[in-house]
């Protein structure tokens, strides 16, 4: 349906050109010269319609499990708010909502003696790059001074890194931030163990997280 609606939008700023953003996608060139693919289009505009909302949610939902899972945590945090950034960082890193991305391999290559064939395809999950133990120290914990270790690899790398991170950090620093202020006493109305994950190798995210609270 998503595809139905932009391929008739994308005719229409065709002929009858605004000043919006799929009129920009419309128009726009590749090196100032070669247009989009309808293909290119379609995926672009989809993207920028879905893109980071079931992320984002999975992000903020993971937060606060972490937070009601670790007691001594959520206290410190409460007690410093300035923590929640930090908090944030590590659980991007240690519970990515996409855990990874396909690509095409556009040349024979060989990464730690493993001899890639151009025209592969290939998922790079670099959630797990998020728990390498030769960039991360003690990768398995969730420790709020990671500065000098590095950046995490939750919204990706190079070009292809994550347009929309700035207001994903926001928005979780903002929802996470508002919760702890208007709430006092809050508790998992569900046994740990019995959280559901999303049936998914892409992305990673809980499917429900009941929660008992007492408004401040």
């Amino acid at each position: 349906e998503f595809y139905d609606y932009f391929t008739e939008q994308i005719e229409r700023r065709r002929k009858h050109p605004t000043d919006d953003l799929l009129s920009a996608v419309v128009n726009a060139r590749i090196d100032g010269e070669t247009p989009l693919t309808q293909n290119e289009m379609l995926q672009m505009l989809v993207q920028f319609l879905v893109a980071g909302n079931e992320t984002t949610t999975s992000l903020l939902t993971s937060v606060m499990f972490t937070l009601l899972t670790n007691p001594e945590l959520a206290a410190a945090v409460r007690a410093g708010l300035d923590l929640v950034p930090k908090v944030v960082e590590e659980v991007l890193r240690l519970e990515s909502p996409v855990q990874g991305i396909f690509r095409t391999a556009n040349e024979d290559v060989e990464i730690g003696g493993v001899t890639i064939p151009k025209g592969t395809n290939l998922y790079l999950v670099y959630g797990s790059g998020n728990r390498d133990e030769q960039a991360f120290h003690d990768p398995d914990r969730l420790l709020v001074d990671r500065a000098s270790e590095g950046p995490h690899l939750a919204f990706g790398k190079g070009e292809h890194f994550c347009l929309g991170a700035p207001i994903a950090r926001l928005e979780t620093r903002v929802g996470i931030t508002t919760w702890l202020r208007r709430t006092k006493e809050i508790t998992l109305d569900i046994d740990p163990d019995d959280v559901e994950y999303l049936p998914s190798f892409a992305q990673h995210g809980i499917v429900r997280l009941p929660l008992r609270f007492t408004p401040a």
